[in-house]
């Protein structure tokens, strides 16, 4: 209860745009730099103001989203692997199957956490293009405009852009 209080004075002191404007520059920020990774896959389309909610949805080529997913919290960092709410949405990008890893900062985090995030995106990829002897390819995997997500489906993923929680954010009880 005292950390539901204690989001919600951040929130007011803050203001809504503003914590917006933060995450969807960080998303920004992670997006451009997922989108290098050779053996990425990115299914949600560049965060703009207004049109997008930050969150990002990706794979990795070679593992599965729970694999990725269970790497990164092995590493401390939370994400989601699997399928987010959407079955339409799913069946639409072909991640029906396995579904897809979603990277969704919060107020809370930092561009240093999304660096981490980011090594450790890197190395995974890596590993798995190694692993399976994937070639490396010129740019990574971006879905075409047609197979991705519109972003009222993507808003359709979070429950509630505001409570979604980063590596630092705050435990709830």
């Amino acid at each position: 209860d005292g950390q539901l209080s204690e989001y919600l004075e951040i929130m007011s002191d803050k203001g809504i745009d503003n914590i917006y404007k933060g995450e969807l520059a960080l998303v920004g920020y992670i997006y451009k730099e997922l989108s290098k990774i050779h053996g990425s896959i990115l299914y949600t389309p560049f965060p703009e103001y207004k049109r997008f909610v930050p969150l990002i949805s990706f794979n990795i080529r070679g593992l599965t989203a729970s694999h990725t997913a269970e790497l990164l919290n092995n590493a401390d960092i939370a994400v989601r692997g699997g399928l987010h709410c959407s079955a339409f949405a799913h069946k639409r990008l072909g991640t029906i199957e396995g579904g897809t890893v979603r990277i969704s900062p919060s107020v809370f985090s930092t561009k240093m956490e999304a660096d981490y995030l980011l090594k450790n995106l890197k190395s995974i990829a890596n590993t798995a293009r190694s692993a399976r002897r994937i070639p490396t390819r010129p740019s990574p995997a971006i879905i075409p405009e047609q197979k991705r997500m519109p972003s009222f489906v993507i808003s359709f993923f979070s429950s509630s852009l505001f409570f979604i929680l980063s590596t630092t954010s705050l435990t709830m009880p």
